[in-house]
This record gives C-alpha cells, structure tokens and sequence, in this order.
C-alpha cells in the first residue's frame, strides 16, 4: 500500500473540529460552555446528549482542549476558549494520548471494574495539565452497579477532576447521575446548514456537486454531520470528482426526482395516461416502490405547507422544486384534495407488506389518487345542494317507505311504526317489562305474536335494551328481529332480542309471581333482609316448583337487587351451599 493511501482520512475524521469555531449547527451550546469558561464558572460534570454524529465526543474533546491548554509558548495560565492547538497538551489530547484526559467507551467497559480503575486514579493530581479529565462515551451502557459506584465520587469529586459523559440515550441514564451533571443537549443540523457546509468541503477539496445533489445529502444525513460526511465521502468516489443528483439517486436507492415530481403532477391532475408512462420509466429504472411513495408524502407535505404559507417559500427544508416553480402550481389545487390524497398515500404505504407484488400495490396506489383527483370537494358539494334545493327536499316514493319489512301489511306497518317515529320527540314511552313493550306496539303485530310473546315466550331477561329469550321450536324465526326493530322505532333507542338458555318462565306466568309477592314478603327473613339492606327491593319469588333440576336442591329464595335496576324475570346467581333450614 502506498504512503499517499495510508495517509488518506476519511472527511469525517479529517473535518471533525478542534475549536468551538468550527462546530455548525450548536450555536446555543457553544456560547454556554464559552460563557462558563469565560467567568470561571467550570462545573465539574458534563452531559452532553443529542443524536448520533451531532458532535458530542467531539464536544467532550474541545472541552478538555480549552481546560488544559498552556498556549502556543506555554503562556497560558487557565481555561481559555480559543485553544492553541500546537502546545503539547493540545497535540497529546488530539492524538488521544495524554495521561491526564481518559476517554473510555462505556459500551465495551460497562462493568464497575473500570469504573474503579476511575475511582483509583482521580486522588492524583493531574501530571501536566489543570485537570485530570474523564470522558465517558455511551454512558447510559454503563451498569446499575458501575452507576452506583460512581455517584459519590461525582458530586463531590477533587477540584482537579472533570467528567464529561456524552449518551444518545438519555433516558437511560439515572436520575441521580443527571442531577449531578450539567446537561447540555445538542440539536440535529437543518439541512440548509448542512448544505452550506458540504459545499465549503467541496470548494476546499476543489471538487464540486450541483446544490439538489447536496441537498439530497443532507436530507439523508437526517441531521447528522457525520453520517453528512461520510455520504458526501462516498458521493466524492461514485462521481469522480463531481457530485450529481443522478449520483446521489442511484446511491442512495432513491427514485429521480424529476420523475417523481412528473408522476405526483399527472396524479393530483387525473392524467392516467401520462401517469402509467412514468411508472413504467421508474420501474425499467429499478426504483424502489416504497421510496417512490414516501417521496410521494414528501411532496404532498411540502405543497400542502407552501398552500397555507407564503413563507414556506423561502424554508430549506422544503424540496428545491416547489420552492422554485410551485407558485403557479399549488394554485389549482386544493387544501383538502392535497389531504385526501396524502392519507391515501399513508394507507398505500402500510399496505405494501401484506401486497404480493410492490410494483402492482404502487399502481393500484396511484389508481386510487387518480379516482380521487376526480372527486367533487365537500365544499363543491355543498354548494351544488343549496343551489338545487329540490335534491335535498326529495322523498322516496311511497311504496318504499311504506312497504314493511316482515311481511306485513303495508297500512298496518305505517300506522304503528311510523307514527311512534312521529310522536318520538315529544312523548318516548318508558317500558318496565315485556307487556309493556307489546302494548305499545300491538298494531305491528299479528295477533298469534301478540299471543306468543304474552302467554306462550320463555323470559330470561329483560332490561332496558335489551331482551333475553330462551330458545322455543314454536317461536317465530322472524319474531326475535321484528321485535327488536319495533321496539327501537316506538321507543328512540336501540332494542337488542337475543336468544339464549336459562331459566325462564313465560309472561303470563311472570305476573302471576308477581301477584303473590306481596303476600309472602312478611315472612321473618325478608324482613331481616331489609334490616340489613335498606334501599334493597325484592323483585321476584322463586320456588322450588317452578326450577328444574340443575343437580342441587333450593329452597324458598328470594331475588333482589340492592341497586334496585334488576326487572321482572331477570335471573340472579345463589350460592348453593348456603345452608337454609
């Protein structure tokens, strides 16, 4: 290998910064850590956290440069901010070999063995330096144990010793570490900055890249200065010198832009066929379909903002397309088109897993926004409606709305149900048990199921909404659902007929129980009943006669509710083994 390949560095490391200066992106940061250092007021822990590649290690580094740096003729006699970078503390630090700043990656060394390799060296005083500086990367690797160890240490630790801890999870890090530290959180790089920035690297590289292809960089690099630099390292390579967007599609896996651009145009437009054609250019280019949808959003987002904001026009984060020519464009179309069409989008996209073919879900995506592209606005709707009062005043015929859906008579179906819906808002009939409901709506009911559900139906349950019938050969099938349909007409609210097993009785038989109940209720023991339940009620009397056989023996028992919203034939859970005499 040759010296000139040996020597080569990759920008993120040839490009990392040695001063604050040279930090993008940490305004806020900086002059925090330049004011402590300014007035003396240097703490003696440090937590720096944000995501990868912001400039955290690169951060602790400066740091521990501006604590310990002597000046270029060794003339320095404290923190300076503006580190000389020449003296041999700074050149040691840099080149990661000075005895007095420790950096240790907490990712590899989690255990509280390393932690007590800290705790042993900190009562030494520094060798050259000010401080004896310990740089903790990923702290929040660190164990519960290795924490634990070191939260005495660090809130009183020697005037000569500095921690610097950098994470990018923070809320991994104990509580207890974060109130001895000062946090300082580092924000991701917009991408305008991001831009500027590769395009100075460039000019000093004396290569060059068009402002769309950096700009897709810093896109990628999600705010990330060095994930930025390592796509722009890479770009450098494919390009030969000269970054293009076209470069930047075909590494990165994204679709061409302008295509893109050109298929979301004919969509929000309804032209189908120039739509297909750009389909087919983008899958002979071997675009990914799920890219092209989240590109799709991209732009969606973006002409959904610049259609409410003039000033979106000058945001850099928004594409340089639409910034440039979509003044004319978002004109002609609307708020609500643009919002329909990115939650079909957002459907779309979730749909691709469970699709057998990516390409057919990305044409059956663009079918559906194509049929939406043709589709009226609420708005467009709604003035239509006023404008032709007569669509909105328009009856069914009377064969239809009088025609009743259990094969009854016509006439009678109307004169019942719908004169229950008539007289709904001034008088809803208020039904304490089966009859009642019956009463009310006789007219709709032939008289052989007037019969049946007063004298012959087996009750389960009845509450309000609700009935509950055993099952019966002799019932009706339509008798349930007609019932249930009926009722919810006459009384406003939704009556649900269900069929199921259980004790029962019929409704006849019910009032005949009924009747009796207030000559039993002096007996002794529902009168200590009501001694110990005052607002209890007593619904129902059960004897023996009327259970069958169910494998145990009952007596005399007596059904109430101390809530009092138990009704006539509902069922109530005894406890078998409760020993009566």
């Amino acid at each position: 290998m040759s010296d000139t390949s040996a020597a080569y560095q990759v920008f993120a490391r040839k490009y990392r910064p040695v001063n604050f200066s040279q930090m993008i992106g940490q305004d806020v940061l900086v002059q925090s850590l330049t004011n402590a250092i300014t007035s003396n007021r240097i703490a003696h822990a440090f937590l720096f956290t944000g995501v990868r590649g912001v400039g955290k290690t690169t951060t602790a580094r400066i740091l521990a440069r501006c604590l310990n740096c002597k000046g270029a003729k060794n003339t320095l006699n404290g923190p300076t901010t503006e580190p000389c970078g020449v003296c041999d503390q700074c050149q040691s630090i840099a080149q990661d070999r000075n005895v007095d700043v420790l950096e240790m990656d907490a990712a590899s060394r989690t255990g509280i063995e390393d932690i007590r390799e800290i705790l042993d060296g900190i009562k030494y005083a520094p060798v050259n330096g000010r401080y004896k500086i310990y740089i903790i990367d990923e702290v929040h690797m660190l164990s519960k144990n290795a924490f634990n160890a070191l939260l005495k240490t660090l809130e009183e630790p020697p005037p000569h010793v500095v921690f610097i801890f950098a994470t990018t999870e923070l809320r991994k890090v104990p509580v207890t570490i974060l109130s001895r530290c000062q946090k300082f959180d580092l924000k991701r790089v917009t991408t305008n900055q991001l831009q500027e920035y590769f395009a100075k690297l460039l000019e000093q590289e004396n290569h060059s890249g068009d402002v769309e292809a950096l700009q897709m960089i810093a896109r990628a690099a999600d705010g990330s200065v060095r994930d930025g630099l390592s796509l722009l390292d890479q770009a450098l390579i494919s390009g030969q010198g000269h970054i293009s967007a076209e470069t930047i599609s075909k590494m990165l896996g994204l679709a061409d832009q302008t295509l893109v651009i050109n298929l979301l145009k004919s969509i929000l437009t309804g032209a189908a066929t120039d739509c297909f054609a750009i389909l087919q250019q983008l899958w002979r280019l071997g675009s990914d379909p799920v890219i092209i949808v989240q590109d799709i959003l991209a732009h969606l987002h973006a002409l959904s903002r610049l259609s409410l904001d003039a000033n979106a026009f000058d945001n850099d984060d928004l594409p340089l397309y639409w910034r440039q020519e979509g003044r004319d464009f978002i004109k002609t179309l609307s708020l609500s088109h643009l919002n329909r069409s990115w939650q079909i989008a957002l459907k779309g996209l979730q749909e691709f897993d469970r699709a057998p073919d990516p390409h057919q879900a990305l044409e059956m995506l663009c079918i559906r926004l194509l049929t939406a592209a043709h589709l009226p606005s609420p708005e467009d709707i709604l003035r239509k409606l006023q404008a032709h009062p007569e669509i909105t005043s328009y009856q069914p015929p009377a064969h239809i709305t009088e025609s009743s859906p259990f094969g009854s008579s016509p006439s009678s179906h109307a004169s019942g149900a719908q004169r229950a819906l008539a007289t709904l808002p001034h008088n809803q009939p208020i039904w304490r048990n089966l009859s009642d409901v019956t009463a009310d709506i006789a007219a709709d009911l032939q008289e052989s199921e007037q019969e049946y559900l007063l004298y012959r139906v087996k009750l389960i349950s009845f509450r309000t909404g609700h009935i509950i019938f055993a099952p019966d050969p002799a019932m009706p099938a339509s008798l349930p659902g007609k019932l249930g349909v009926l009722a919810s007409h006459a009384s406003g609210q939704r009556w649900l007929v269900s069929i199921d097993k259980g004790s029962s009785r019929s409704v006849s038989s019910a009032k005949t129980a009924s009747a009796t109940l207030h000559e039993e209720v002096t007996h002794p023991l529902f009168t200590h009943i009501r001694e110990a339940f005052p607002q209890a009620r007593i619904e129902d009397i059960t004897h023996t006669r009327d259970i069958q056989d169910d494998g145990f023996t009952r007596g005399d028992e007596a059904f109430f509710d101390p809530e009092s919203d138990m009704s006539p034939g509902a069922d109530s859970d005894i406890d078998p083994d409760i020993d009566r005499e």
